[in-house]
């Protein structure tokens, strides 16, 4: 018997909460703070996915025309590029300070693309009119452009997002960072929890 849309959701959320709650508060299970070469490894799988899934959405976008998985294919895109292709990119430029510009470029490209993703969850089926196409994709493209070369401009007096000091210990996390990061990262979570919501209410 085949699981319901409402159960994986469950199942999803379920397996979250666990894994954090274990993370940050089980004696058995020690916090690793960075590791660079799993970090790339993990950034790569999920970008392939991502690149997948995004050319799978534009292929029924092109059957369907729905602005839904326009929208969709785009968030999952622009996460993609900021998981590999802006890690691979930072690493091969000048960066004045550690920890600045790399992570909010990263982290603009994780915002605007989760945000996409939980606006077309809201999203209808109807097809987009066919003056809307191109900008809806030069709005959210022209927006990053924008950002990131303004974060580029200034990148001599951006802020510290997070410090690469490892912490004294490896018991527990710590939740720490430039407040814009920690209000970025929520928002994006948030995102998720409401693309979860909506995703699985149009399954049902």
């Amino acid at each position: 018997m085949n699981a319901s849309p409402r159960a994986l959701s469950l199942a999803g959320w379920s397996v979250g909460l666990i894994t954090t709650a274990l993370v940050a508060w089980s004696p058995y299970l020690l916090f690793a703070y960075h590791s660079p070469g799993l970090h790339l490894v993990l950034d790569s799988v999920d970008a392939c996915v991502a690149l997948l899934l995004t050319y799978l959405l534009y292929g029924r976008f092109v059957r369907t025309h729905a602005v839904r998985d326009l929208l969709l294919a785009e968030g999952l895109l622009l996460l993609a590029l900021a998981g590999l292709g802006l890690t691979v990119l930072v690493g091969r430029i000048d960066s004045p300070l550690p920890g600045s510009y790399g992570v909010w470029s990263a982290l603009s490209l994780r915002v605007t693309g989760a945000g996409l993703i939980g606006v077309a969850s809201l999203m209808g089926s109807r097809p987009v009119a066919a003056g809307w196409r191109l900008r809806l994709v030069v709005l959210p493209l022209a927006f990053l452009v924008v950002a990131l070369t303004v974060l580029w401009v200034v990148r001599d007096n951006l802020a510290i997002a997070v410090s690469e000091t490892p912490p004294a210990s490896a018991l527990r996390p710590v939740i720490t960072g430039h407040p814009l990061l920690l209000v970025g990262q929520g928002f994006t979570a948030l995102c998720f929890f409401v693309a979860s919501v909506g995703f699985t209410g149009r399954a049902l």
